[in-house]
């Protein structure tokens, strides 16, 4: 069976030789039918041959939603793509809740749709070797300045070098710490547009009332505070790219200013009659399932799919295994070089860190490795990167790394030590302000006064009434 073809379904004929001409020159096979009702009857009998399915909107003999619906029920993993010329609220809506996958305006490129199906296709063709490893960490490295060797890498490697000659939007998803504003970085620096800037913006740390002035910017007095006139984010990107991270926070109001700039290319400063014409390329990110979110009625159906065009997914760390040793090995070498000193993780320290899941990906285990670091001599050895997990996941520990029996009872009595220890070391570092002792811990203030009740440091009355409800700078 031949799993990298693509099935188009057209019944415009001139529309179909084109999608095939298109594809061909980038190796991949199209089998097209311009009846839905024959492509179906196709597909059922050779269903396991495709990953990918262009569907046309405004076919006469069944409409795309209704033929992606068919395709989705007999196998929901073909990813499809509807094409139409009515790119409207409702026709968007409709493909959605028939389970397509990404919805392009007949307006968009062909070619731009090449690249989507090339990232599709690919998934097949690595292997599991030295050889391909090796060929990896250096794709890896040179497309994303990352360290890794993983297959799941390389091949955000390769989407990155795939879409970065192209303009369209690119909706990075994946968890916390997974590194979504290195690729949105990487996609810059490997795009014509690597010499202008690349402005990052978190829209889920902006006040939803500023927003709009942070994103398009204000004209002097517009609003209480607005002494001066500012340009905005997206100004600032002229000529370059905006990284929009966590997009996924963005209040559902905002979400229908943020689609006319994509659509239009152009902002309006708040308190200004005046569009600004503005030249970008938009890259998102988000950790929420965005398509989740849609349906949920969180998120915009034709915001979402303008921002989809060309998707990436960054895997966890736990799902990439291949990938902890060469990041673990790279944060120790450059705390080396930083430090002078020549510290080595020893062979238990390693096969602690490559056994556990790390939950919060790239980000903790440099956390972790980074303490480690300083608390240990020449050797990192198993025991210390043990105890800063502890440390740094006290809940959900140990279940992935082999530690040295020993007694519950001894296990719990040490957890609640070291964290009661936690919890005052950072109140004493803060003279005694607990909002600062929770900033210093990096957890909110309402877990911070939740924990030291738990641990018998505050009674929840005393919690509740004591000063720091009273004094303006706790």
């Amino acid at each position: 069976m031949n799993y990298e073809k693509v099935i188009a379904i057209d019944d415009d004929s001139l529309a179909g030789e084109a999608i095939k001409m298109i594809f061909s020159k980038k190796g991949i096979n199209v089998d097209f039918y311009s009846s839905p009702k024959e492509a179906i009857k196709h597909l059922e009998l050779n269903l396991n041959d495709y990953k990918m399915a262009i569907v046309d909107y405004q076919m006469k003999e069944l409409t795309g939603d209704k033929v992606v619906a068919k395709i989705k029920a007999m196998n929901p993993d073909i990813v499809t793509v509807v094409l139409s010329g009515d790119d409207s609220f409702e026709t968007i809506k409709s493909c959605q809740k028939a389970g397509a996958d990404n919805f392009y305006s007949k307006g968009h490129a062909l070619e731009n749709l090449a690249l989507l199906s090339e990232a599709v296709i690919s998934s097949s063709k690595y292997k599991d070797n030295e050889e391909e490893k090796e060929a990896n960490a250096n794709k890896i490295e040179n497309v994303l300045a990352l360290k890794g060797c993983s297959n799941e890498l390389a091949k955000v490697a390769e989407l990155v070098e795939k879409f970065s000659i192209t303009n369209e939007p690119v909706l990075i998803q994946g968890a916390s710490g997974t590194g979504k504003e290195r690729i949105a970085k990487a996609l810059h620096s490997q795009s014509s547009r690597k010499n202008k800037a690349f402005v990052a913006v978190n829209c889920g740390a902006i006040p939803e009332n500023l927003l709009e002035s942070e994103l398009f910017g204000h004209e002097k007095g517009s609003f209480t505070g607005a002494t001066n006139a500012k340009a905005g984010k997206f100004l600032a990107a002229d000529g370059g790219t905006i990284f929009l991270d966590e997009v996924g926070e963005m209040p559902l109001d905002f979400q229908v200013k943020l689609l006319r700039v994509l659509q239009e290319k152009e902002v309006t400063p708040v308190g200004s009659n005046k569009t600004l014409k503005v030249n970008f390329r938009v890259v998102t990110a988000t950790n929420r399932n965005l398509k989740a979110e849609v349906e949920k009625g969180n998120f915009r159906e034709d915001l979402f799919y303008r921002l989809n065009i060309l998707p990436i997914e960054i895997p966890n760390l736990k799902d990439r295994k291949a990938d902890i040793r060469p990041i673990a090995e790279y944060i120790i070498s450059e705390k080396n070089r930083d430090s002078n000193d020549r510290k080595i993780l020893t062979d238990d320290a390693l096969a602690t860190v490559m056994g556990y899941d790390w939950p919060g990906n790239v980000r903790q285990m440099e956390g972790v490795l980074k303490r480690a670091f300083v608390l240990s001599g020449i050797k990192i050895n198993a025991d210390s990167i043990k105890s800063q997990i502890l440390d740094d996941d006290p809940n959900g520990v140990i279940e992935r790394v082999s530690l040295k029996l020993q007694t519950w009872e001894e296990l719990e009595d040490e957890y609640v030590s070291k964290q009661r220890k936690l919890l005052e070391d950072a109140l004493s570092l803060s003279n005694g302000v607990k909002k600062d002792a929770a900033k210093l811990l990096d957890i909110a203030y309402s877990t911070y006064l939740s924990k030291r009740v738990k641990f018998g440091l505050d009674t929840r009355t005393q919690s509740a009434s004591k000063p720091e409800m009273m004094n303006c700078n706790n």
